[in-house]
């Protein structure tokens, strides 16, 4: 877990939420044979809050998945809930400003849902 102090708020996160889509409406846009990737391609999600899209990538087989939000509460929550699961990476910045977090760090598919 990596946080930038002075994103976000402080509140406390429970569960998980998805909005928009569920992982199992986005799997067929998000498998290797739809993104010209394969499983060892660097995932990055970005505003990934508290959603079960980046567990469930790994899931699937991706072994990089960086989750990016810009909410303490919600990066440490996700965090914590995945500790131990080499593969899964959680990041707290601003991604429009997270060069000095990521690095020169390159992805080879991006997720905003």
């Amino acid at each position: 877990l990596i946080c930038v102090p002075g994103m976000g708020g402080d509140g406390q996160v429970h569960g998980t939420f998805d909005w928009l889509l569920e992982y199992e409406d986005l799997e067929p846009l998000l498998s290797p044979s739809a993104t010209g990737h394969d499983y060892d391609t660097p995932v990055i999600v970005l505003g990934c809050g508290t959603s079960t899209l980046s567990e469930k990538l790994h899931v699937a087989g991706y072994r990089h998945v960086t989750s990016v939000d810009n909410e303490p509460g919600m990066v440490t929550a996700m965090a914590e809930r995945h500790q131990g699961t080499e593969g899964l990476a959680w990041v707290c910045a601003d991604v429009t400003q997270a060069t000095d977090v990521l690095g020169r760090r390159q992805f080879g598919l991006a997720v905003d849902k």
